[in-house]
């Protein structure tokens, strides 16, 4: 990662250092470490359609007349897969992150 951030992307840590905090409380409150990585893959997925339902409603709204619109089913299938790769890219980046500095605190 870059050390200089872009607005953007300051904001985007920010948000979500505060939900990593929440989970890290619940923690503290002696709730599973599975469970509440579970319960925050859960949330972050049903955040996810109800964010991209209430965006294609506009996009269909607002488009409705163009011809070769894609079938919402053909709209879901790609956004399933952006997201998907949108993750597994973040998830890659975190994993090498802390199996570096795990491999750096046993030396």
């Amino acid at each position: 990662m870059s050390d200089t951030l872009s607005p953007a992307e300051a904001s985007l840590f920010e948000l979500a250092n505060q939900f990593i905090e929440v989970a890290n409380r619940l923690l503290e409150e002696d709730k599973d470490l599975g469970e509440v990585a579970n319960a925050f893959r859960y949330a972050a997925a049903r955040f996810t359609a109800h964010e991209t339902t209430l965006r294609l409603a506009d996009y269909f709204a607002a488009n409705a007349q163009l011809p070769g619109l894609p079938s919402p089913d053909q709209a879901k299938q790609e956004l399933v897969a952006k997201f998907t790769e949108t993750f597994k890219d973040m998830l890659d980046d975190n994993l090498s992150e802390h199996i570096d500095a795990l491999s750096q605190s046993q030396q």
